[in-house]
């Protein structure tokens, strides 16, 4: 259901479309996923240019937002919620690196944003961790203000795919002054007036703000000269008019900021553009300001240019490039040829002293798009190789979140850039986090998405390459019920990467086989069963999937809240209520676990509620006109058997809503 919503982008006018073209497809799933898993899906191969195919390096990632090459080839990976993954040669190992997951404020968009290894790895074996943090005796992923903070962790030097365990393994870099006395709204009951990491009006130091639930953070890069760049986004509100956008103009903050340090120390360098002496200040480790959500960075391979991708407000996508720069926000930003006046601050008059400077004390972006083009741009690198016949190894590689394309910038000697159109993935209700370029040339790019299983990191190949093995997802509707079972088994979603036809064998887990990219099964006695989908290309390579059928006393589950039709305001209360009854078990609503995911645009912001309980109430950012929420629930009895999964749409100012039966993802 959540692939038929890709392709609609509604205004507020059209969620109506948006919620009959949902209703239709879930009432024809069975017909629909056997013509879709019949056929390639074409998006997967690379899209503008023919001869491109993306392909799968590593899977079974849940909401991966950065990653990082090992010099022997491991991929260091981090997971949204604070958990770090190492891959080799593809397979993920099954103990994480590092846990961080009761300190990681993982609401929204805040989280574990950035990962990335000292240039000498592994020696020193450092591993560089930028995160939202929560501090001791706050509400573990509360939705009120918190700090951020940057962490170095050694690898275990006997195994590089694990952190060391000795307490002095784990320094704070920045933000060690982000403590909860520095938090003035720890419970969410936003006070714009009240901004975080200050007392008495002056700014502290060393404490990095998060006080909205979007910009908190951003990215991580490594100079030529091995100093370290982290970006910092202005951590204010992301659509409500907020004086703490002026943050990015104070160089006495670390908000809105670029800044600049030594990796083993934290500390700014004197060379830096607006070092006071003090090289832990502040400001002495500011190299841009004026920047609002400058999620990802890079640095230019031969002139070691700062290029930064900034996230813009409700028109405007930037690419800035250069140090000691003011690019202008919140009181400039974007323009076909030049800064346009922003004033999104909340008295008119914030900006007076920036505009009296004139418009060229500001700097234009080098290339600034409209949000017609895309609505959210991820800087990446240089592309520094030839491995693509139709890029220039001069051309910088970036995406956008959003819309799902990724393009290759030009950068010319007079600050500005040209882009032009390469290559587009297909969004699945997810984004492209980050982009790299891997030991063998080629570019890599996480990808954070609910139909990947929750993501993967995948690589453009161009060309014939080793032939790979289809990626195969199987799903059962129903999956559990009485004794006699009817069920229709099905592919949606599988294709092979160089679109191959494919073909499809069944092992229904029942004694019986069948074949196609659909089955009907019946499975007449109670227990649990293992339906098997095998499904091979024309080249002899094979993936199988399993999924679990339940078949006995399943309980029932009804949603009595949110009722249908379903609206929402943003930070307002939702109600929520359900009862779930089991033929054995009795009542089983205390157990029902519900939980939410936002949308917006072309992207999920997964997991901003999840809790277990017959009932209560939950709330939901605002971030811009094109929100809904997706509200699930489900439980289970105490023979582990489950019941359907529950969802409804629930739509900000909208008067439709309409309850869709969850299909069971596996990874």
């Amino acid at each position: 259901p959540q692939t038929a919503e890709v392709s609609v982008r509604p205004g507020r006018g059209r969620r109506w479309l948006q919620t009959l073209t949902t209703t239709i497809f879930v009432v024809a799933l069975g017909i629909i996923a056997a013509i879709r898993a019949a056929t390639p899906a074409s998006g997967r191969s690379a899209g503008d240019a023919p001869g491109y195919t993306t392909e799968s390096v590593v899977r079974d990632l849940t909401s991966p937002t950065s990653f990082a090459f090992g010099p022997d080839g491991r991929i260091y990976i981090a997971e949204k919620s604070g958990l770090v993954r190492v891959a080799v040669s593809g397979t993920l190992q099954a103990a994480p690196f590092i846990d961080l997951r009761d300190e990681v404020n993982d609401v929204f968009d805040r989280g574990l944003l950035a990962i990335e290894l000292h240039p000498m790895f592994p020696d020193p074996p450092y591993v560089y961790l930028l995160h939202t943090y929560d501090p001791p005796d706050t509400p573990l992923n509360g939705r009120g203000a918190r700090v951020s903070r940057l962490l170095r962790v050694e690898a275990d030097r006997t195994n590089l795919s694990v952190a060391a365990t000795a307490a002095a393994s784990r320094t704070v870099i920045l933000g060690a002054a982000g403590t909860i006395s520095a938090i003035p709204d720890i419970f969410r009951s936003n006070l714009i007036g009240f901004p975080t990491c200050v007392i008495s009006g002056t700014p502290i130091q060393d404490c990095v703000p998060a006080d909205g639930q979007t910009h908190s953070i951003g990215g991580l890069a490594f100079g030529l000269d091995q100093s370290l760049y982290v970006s910092m986004g202005d951590a204010s509100h992301a659509t409500d008019l907020d004086s703490r956008h002026m943050r990015a103009q104070d160089l006495d903050t670390l908000s809105g900021k670029v800044l600049r340090i030594d990796p083993l120390t934290g500390a700014g360098f004197a060379d830096n553009p607006f070092f006071s002496g003090d090289p832990n200040s502040n400001r002495s480790k500011v190299v841009a300001l004026g920047l609002r959500n400058p999620f990802r960075i890079s640095i230019h391979p031969e002139t070691g240019e700062l290029l930064i991708g900034d996230v813009g407000f409700s028109t405007w996508e930037e690419l800035n490039i250069g140090r000691g720069r003011n690019f202008g926000w919140p009181c400039y930003e974007g323009g076909p040829a030049g800064s346009l006046r922003y004033a999104y601050v909340i008295s008119t008059t914030e900006c007076d002293g920036v505009y009296a400077l004139g418009v060229g004390a500001v700097q234009t972006p080098a290339l600034a798009y409209g949000h017609d083009y895309g609505r959210a741009i991820i800087a990446g690198p240089v592309l520094g190789s030839a491995a693509y016949p139709d890029a220039l190894p001069q051309e910088m590689v970036v995406a956008d979140y959003d819309v799902g394309w990724i393009r290759l910038i030009s950068i010319t000697g007079a600050g500005s850039a040209t882009i032009r159109d390469w290559l587009s993935i297909p969004p699945d209700l997810g984004g492209i986090t980050q982009l790299r370029v891997g030991p063998d040339g080629l570019v890599y790019y996480s990808f954070l998405s609910p139909d990947a299983g929750g993501g993967e990191i995948r690589r453009i190949r161009y060309g014939p390459g080793p032939n790979l093995a289809p990626i195969v997802k199987i799903q059962a509707g129903p999956d559990r019920g009485d004794a006699p079972l009817a069920t229709t088994l099905t592919s949606y979603g599988t294709y092979d990467p160089e679109s191959q036809p494919m073909t499809y064998t069944w092992s229904l887990g029942n004694g019986l086989v069948a074949d196609g990219p659909w089955a009907a099964a019946v499975y007449p006695n109670v227990g649990r069963f293992t339906a098997t989908l095998v499904v091979s290309d024309s080249m002899g390579a094979a993936t199988a999937r399993a999924i679990p059928i339940y078949v006995g006393s399943v309980p029932t589950l009804t949603i009595l809240a949110p009722t249908i039709p379903a609206t929402f305001t943003p930070d307002a209360p939702i109600v929520f209520a359900g009862v779930a009854w089991d033929p054995q078990d009795g009542d089983l609503s205390a157990s029902i676990h519900w939980t939410a995911d936002l949308y917006h645009a072309n992207h999920v912001h997964l997991g901003i509620f999840d809790a277990v309980a017959a009932a209560g109430s939950f709330s939901a950012p605002g971030h811009d006109e094109d929100i809904w929420i997706r509200l699930c629930a489900q439980a289970t009895d105490s023979d582990a058997l489950p019941t359907i999964i529950l969802c409804m749409s629930i739509f900000e100012d909208h008067a439709y809503g309409v309850y869709l039966p969850a299909i069971t993802r596996i990874p």
